[in-house]
């Protein structure tokens, strides 16, 4: 799975709602991204989708920051930030729990319902991942994601090899 890509085409499916907001709007990848990875982009992707699209609903004016890099242990990590109207400390402890923010007060004038935030910890869970979220109510949001992404196992190509070829480099 490319990085490059799946940054790239995440800019492409976010970048109008952004613009039709007048946000500040930053999708990138700090360093090198590895030509491949092992993951599971398309949940990759989910995940990505689902804070991009949180990080531009709950910001008004400001900007959002969508910025992955790899560690030297091959972990992907991508941080989603926004100048949003941030989260209440009450509501932290239950940011991952299905329906855990529906809140009239802040949902009133938006879409969605409630699961999307759940969805995501599920899905880094399962790819063996963390996700944790950092808000400073009337402030903004950091969303932290690492996740496993070790290269591509390579293949053992066996053409040209024979059993004498094979018992002749034996010791």
């Amino acid at each position: 799975m490319s990085l490059e890509k799946i940054f790239a085409r995440l800019r492409q499916l976010t970048e109008l709602r952004a613009q039709l907001k007048r946000l500040r709007f930053v999708v990138r990848f700090d360093g090198t991204a590895p030509k491949s990875v092992r993951l599971d982009g398309k949940r990759l992707m989910q995940v990505l989708l689902n804070l991009a699209h949180n990080a531009i609903k709950y910001t008004y004016e400001g900007e959002v920051h969508i910025v992955g890099r790899m560690d030297q242990d091959e972990t992907l990590v991508v941080e989603v930030s926004d100048t949003g109207i941030g989260i209440e400390p009450v509501l932290l402890d239950r940011i991952f729990l299905i329906f855990g923010l529906v809140d009239k007060k802040v949902r009133a004038h938006e879409t969605g319902v409630g699961i999307g935030l759940y969805l995501c910890k599920q899905i880094v869970d399962a790819m063996h991942g963390e996700i944790a979220i950092n808000s400073s109510h009337g402030v903004g949001t950091r969303v932290t994601l690492k996740i496993p992404a070790p290269p591509p196992v390579a293949h053992l190509s066996l053409s040209g090899l024979t059993v004498s070829n094979f018992l002749n480099g034996l010791p």
